[in-house]
């Protein structure tokens, strides 16, 4: 009986080396869990029985009878990939084949954008949201914000007092002087530049002045008289000799303000100038990060933010009854139970940290100790045989 026993030691060593040797391979994989061999004593004759009536039962050798993993917490590491994630605490991230179309749990967060726009794993397989679709992320950079708006910014230029003979205005890049030795009121100098549009030139004599340059992206029309300037309330003196001209720029967005400036002004100031409606622009998608729920978040150009997806969490019953099937992930059995999908943080599952991964649990200093001693019981196990086999060929020996 000793060489079976024998075997059995090198059998049941030789799956626990294995076993060790594959958590050791495995201390660095992305939310690898861990796992360990229960070793069973093979009952296997019975002596004294027939004498004493006393029944006492040996070992008849080791059996590997079971390989358990342990689901307990990697520790989590951060790093600079928006869309990868770990789950701390309870739950698992759900996948599916798009292949065999089999749905998968994982602990492995590393997930990216395919060219189609799907959340993915290494794999291929795509990320599950809270209600088991697979989830689908805009294309950046060509994605706008379903928040965004087009807009003009409109600008308001005042002139509050007369122009002098062979005083100068420069309006948005357009050059008016006053040569005609004629002063213009405050009304004349601003129907000069009202009505015009982007682009418009004169540089022929006119009136009582002359025209040079090109006026902005700009379109200018009657304005309003604005009642504040620079945060500061306007005199009612101020207001009343004001005329303005509403200034609508070209492009979408926030523009600088319009250049205007001026010399041989009455009063020696500048006309005011102020934007009045800042204009806004469509917002491209410009990164995503996933928050603490999983909800990933998409930031865009135009400061606002929108919700995109949520990743998906299952609370897995009986972590231990899964089945491994490779690619870091496992499937449900019976003995797992049903796994339901939900928000991270609802009913006892954990919370997600975005741009971070959850470390393999693997204990490297356990599992090398072990592993010394697998070792020794291998040997052991083997002089066992060896010694067993060179009786048998004694008593072989002996009826030849």
């Amino acid at each position: 009986m000793s060489l079976i026993e024998g075997l059995s030691g090198l059998n049941a060593a030789s799956e626990q080396l294995s076993v060790l040797g594959k958590n050791i391979a495995n201390s660095a994989t992305v939310g690898y869990k861990s796992s360990s061999v229960d070793f069973t004593n093979v009952l296997s004759s019975q002596l004294n029985s027939a004498n004493s009536g006393l029944s006492t039962q040996t070992g008849g050798g080791v059996l590997a009878s079971n390989v358990t993993q342990s689901f307990s917490q990697g520790a989590i590491s951060n790093n600079t990939t928006p869309l990868n994630a770990a789950i701390s605490g309870q739950g698992m991230f759900v996948l599916t084949d798009p292949v065999l179309g089999n749905t998968v749990y994982t602990r492995n967060g590393q997930f990216t954008q395919n060219s189609d726009g799907y959340l993915v794993n290494g794999s291929g397989f795509k990320v599950l949201d809270i209600t088991g679709t697979a989830i689908s992320l805009p294309i950046s950079p060509h994605d706008t914000s379903p928040t965004s708006t087009q807009t003009y910014q409109v600008d308001t230029v005042a002139f509050t007092s007369s122009l002098s003979p062979y005083g100068t205005v420069t309006f948005g890049g357009l050059t008016y002087t006053n040569t005609d030795g004629t002063t213009l009121t405050a009304t004349e100098v601003a129907a000069i530049f009202t009505g015009l549009s982007a682009g418009a030139t004169k540089n022929a004599a006119i009136s009582s002045g002359t025209f040079s340059g090109v006026l902005g992206d700009y379109t200018t029309s009657t304005g309003t008289v604005p009642d504040t300037y620079l945060g500061m309330t306007l005199s009612a003196a101020t207001t009343a000799a004001a005329q303005p001209i509403s200034v609508t720029h070209g492009s979408y967005g926030a523009q600088s303000c319009v250049s205007v400036s001026a010399s041989g002004f009455l009063t020696g100031s500048d006309p005011i100038v102020e934007t009045t409606t800042v204009g806004t622009d469509t917002g491209y998608l410009n990164s995503m990060s996933i928050d603490t729920d999983g909800k990933i978040i998409g930031s865009y150009s135009d400061g606002t933010t929108a919700t995109l997806a949520q990743i998906g969490v299952a609370r897995i019953p009986s972590n231990t009854g899964l089945r491994q099937v490779g690619n870091d992930t496992w499937m449900q059995t019976d003995k797992s139970g049903v796994p339901v999908i939900a928000a991270a943080n609802t009913l006892g599952r954990g919370s997600i940290t975005g741009s971070a991964l959850e470390d393999s649990n693997v204990n490297q200093t356990t599992d090398m100790v072990a592993l010394l001693a697998a070792q020794q019981a291998y040997q052991a196990s083997a002089q066992v045989v060896k010694i067993e086999d060179q009786i048998y060929q004694t008593l072989i020996g002996m009826n030849g």
